[in-house]
Parts: structure tokens; C-alpha cells; sequence
């Protein structure tokens, strides 16, 4: 449901970062942009999108208010966003002008370069749809909860559960277990070389570790 249209007036500046200007929806917990160059932007309980780079923001509301905050927001293929909440998790396949329920167990997602979505459940290891999102089967770790699932390049897979994350070089064949050794992952995420950043609560504090050999150390 489109609520409203935000102006924000922003003036670019090529040398240097510029704010910008909204939306105003409480904090900012996460950024996706599709392949259009539509941003994407998750907050306190709505998905605020710009089509002309920050210029101006539309605000987006789902089907139910029973939720505090949206994080994350996640592209998963051409015209399909999906929304993750602390209740439901909801799916738009035009480019969040509408949104419903998404009912599948599946959180954490991630897109390979052929269109193939994984994602992370609660109890159901890690699961893939082919068809954007719209059936999905069991991949892998059958029993497991799996809050993420990270594409690390080459058949890699990289999944934080609760108590460690699970490493697979072999396109989800098998797999290695390694627990945590601090007591909560934030976040985890690889770049094109295939090194892995994990944010990780730790006290009082977030701590940011880089592993260059595929988490081994």
C-alpha cells in the first residue's frame, strides 16, 4: 500500500559523500538495490523506496502492523524484494508496490549468479527455491537452525546458526562445523576475493573480525 511520497531535496557532489535527505521512518537497519538501480531502504516497521537515487521516497506498509522493525531488506531477482520482520516475513514480485505474507519457513537469503535463492529456517536447515521464491525444497543441514545463508564464490557456502557457523567448499555436500568463539554473530558477509567479515557482539561492544582462509581462522 502506498502511503505517501517524500520530497527530499538532495544535491550531489561527486568528490565527496553527500547525506542524504530521509527517508524519515525511524533507523535505517539495512540497504538493497536492485538491478535497476532501485534502492530499497528497511526501518522501524516500513520499506521506504527511491527510484531516482535518493530523491524522493515512497513508503511502503505490509498487510499486518504486528512487528517493530524490518531488517533485513533483501533483492532476490528482477522484481522481487523480500522483508524480513521480528514476526513475519513478507515478499512483493512488483518491486514493493504490494506486499504479502511470505508462509515459507526462510530467512537470510541469498542469490547465486543463476537466479537460485538459499535461505536459513528455523528448523529446516538451509532450503533453495528455483522458481523466485515461490516453492522452495530442502539444500542442506536438515534440523538445523539457520539464521543466514552467504555465497563466498567457487561452491562456497557460509551459514551462522546459533551456537557457530557451517562452512561447505563443495556446493552444500558436506559440510564443517565451527562454533563461535564470542558469544553473538551480528553479521557475516564475503567479498569477491572469498574473505569473510563477521560482526560479533562481544560485552559491550561489536567487534569486527576478517578470516582469509575460508573461516579457519
Amino acid at each position: 500500500l502506498l502511503l505517501e511520497r517524500q520530497l527530499q531535496p538532495t544535491t550531489f557532489d561527486t568528490a565527496m559523500f553527500q547525506p542524504v535527505r530521509g527517508p524519515y521512518g525511524g533507523t535505517v537497519r539495512s540497504i538493497a538495490v536492485d538491478s535497476g538501480g532501485w534502492l530499497f531502504i528497511a526501518t522501524d516497521g516500513e520499506v521506504y523506496r527511491s527510484t531516482d537515487n535518493g530523491a524522493y521516497w515512497d513508503i511502503h506498509l505490509f498487510p499486518s502492523q504486528l512487528h517493530n522493525f524490518v531488517e533485513p531488506v533483501t533483492v532476490l531477482g528482477p522484481n522481487v524484494v523480500a522483508a524480513e520482520t521480528d514476526f513475519n516475513n513478507f515478499i512483493s514480485t512488483d518491486r514493493g508496490d504490494s506486499w504479502n505474507y511470505l508462509f515459507e519457513d526462510v530467512q537470510g537469503f541469498a542469490v547465486d549468479t543463476n537466479g537460485v535463492i538459499y535461505a536459513g529456517s528455523n528448523n529446516g536447515g538451509v532450503k533453495k527455491s528455483i522458481d523466485t521464491a515461490k516453492s522452495w525444497v530442502p539444500f542442506a543441514l536438515a534440523g538445523k537452525k539457520i539464521w543466514k545463508v552467504v555465497l563466498c564464490g567457487d561452491g562456497k557456502f557460509a551459514c551462522p546458526s546459533d551456537s557457530g557457523t557451517y562452512f561447505s567448499a563443495d556446493t552444500g555436500k558436506t559440510w564443517i562445523f565451527r562454533p563461535y568463539e564470542t558469544p553473538f554473530t551480528w553479521n557475516l558477509v564475503s567479498d569477491k576475493a572469498g574473505r569473510l567479515f563477521v560482526l560479533r557482539w562481544y560485552g559491550t561492544n561489536f567487534q569486527l573480525y576478517r578470516s582469509t582462509d575460508f573461516g579457519d581462522s
